[in-house]
């Protein structure tokens, strides 16, 4: 593990891709985001201390400050990223140590905290194993094609000198003398003596930076590159369902206005058939002024008839002459007296 923790960084340019080691380091942040544990590292992704927080914690860290100091590629190793990963829950636990057990907010966070650095710990030891093996696999093939290149340049230079001893100008069996600076037949230099030198290329190191095993590569891993084409077929997605909409939009305007027009030209059209179709009516014929006046003067003779007052007959029959008047006197009735009536019982009478 320690071996591990102090493996130096293979950084990258700031904003360029990450390579598998900064990839790696994302794994484990982003192993501490799950959506299961939104509720027990809300205490922990922001900044947000009390007022006497620098009075029980001397370096306060949160998970934002973290992934800040790994995009700017600032961390040289594993420890420290993991070191500060460690130092949020640890940080939590010690100021929260008074209110453990307790339902407020203190407490609450000081139990996320424990939860949380269990499953940090448990990301680890997941981060040592994925890199320790592929440390281990590349320094094997490093150490495999080191080897493998010895052992070519050694076969190379068996073959060159069995060649110069069957060649039939060295009688004597010895190496040939070759001229001072001469060149070999596989492009190597020789010196002025009897023996051959070689010039050894040195095998130098080309350092893996952005190099990929399928075997290594979990589901996060080129997630930049997946990010981006997945935004890129959303966009594509959405603006294709837009220029669809549109064209369903423009044909059903169409249709409508065509529906319109039609209606008001059948409208029209009933018009003009209703009106060819219906009979002229007949002018009544022009009245001449003789005419004229003679309404005019029956109408004012009926309106001086209905103005006379004609004499009711009893009136008429009330003025004759010859009528014998009837004198109508009106005297009092005499009253009768009753007979007064025998009670029964009356001893009296």
């Amino acid at each position: 593990q320690e071996i591990v923790l102090k493996e130096p960084l293979d950084k990258s340019l700031e904003g360029d891709r990450f390579t598998w080691h900064e990839s790696e380091c994302e794994k484990l942040l982003k192993a501490l985001r799950h959506q299961s544990d939104v509720k027990y590292m809300t205490f922990f992704i922001q900044p947000h201390y009390p007022s006497d927080y620098t009075t029980y914690i001397s370096k306060p860290m949160d998970w934002e400050k973290v992934q800040k100091t790994l995009k700017k590629r600032q961390y040289d190793n594993f420890g420290q990223i993991v070191d500060d990963l460690r130092l949020i829950f640890k940080n939590a636990l010690k100021y929260n140590a008074r209110f453990k057990g307790t339902e407020n907010v203190s407490g609450r966070a000081y139990a996320a905290a424990e939860y949380m650095s269990n499953k940090l710990e448990t990301a680890v030891r997941k981060l040592m194993l994925s890199v320790s093996d592929r440390i281990e696999r590349e320094r094997i093939d490093h150490a495999n094609a080191e080897r493998e290149m010895d052992a070519n340049e050694r076969a190379e230079e068996a073959r060159i000198r069995a060649a110069w001893k069957k060649d039939p100008n060295n009688k004597d069996g010895s190496s040939p003398v070759p001229s001072e600076g001469a060149v070999g037949p596989d492009g190597r230099s020789t010196s002025s003596g009897g023996r051959i030198r070689t010039a050894r290329r040195t095998s130098v190191r080309k350092e893996i930076t952005d190099f990929e095993i399928p075997y290594f590569d979990d589901e996060d891993d080129g997630q930049h590159e997946k990010s981006f084409l997945d935004l890129i077929k959303k966009q594509k997605a959405m603006f294709e369902s837009q220029r669809a909409e549109l064209g369903r939009m423009r044909l059903a305007a169409s249709n409508t206005g065509s529906a319109i027009h039609s209606r008001l030209l059948q409208r029209n059209m009933a018009r003009k058939w209703v009106a060819t179709q219906r009979p002229p009516l007949p002018v009544p014929p022009a009245k001449s002024e003789a005419s004229k006046e003679k309404k005019r003067e029956k109408t004012m003779s009926n309106s001086s008839s209905d103005n006379k007052v004609e004499t009711p007959s009893i009136l008429k029959e009330l003025e004759r002459g010859d009528r014998v008047q009837i004198k109508i006197s009106l005297g009092s009735m005499a009253k009768k007296k009753k007979k007064k009536r025998a009670r029964p019982f009356d001893f009296d009478s």
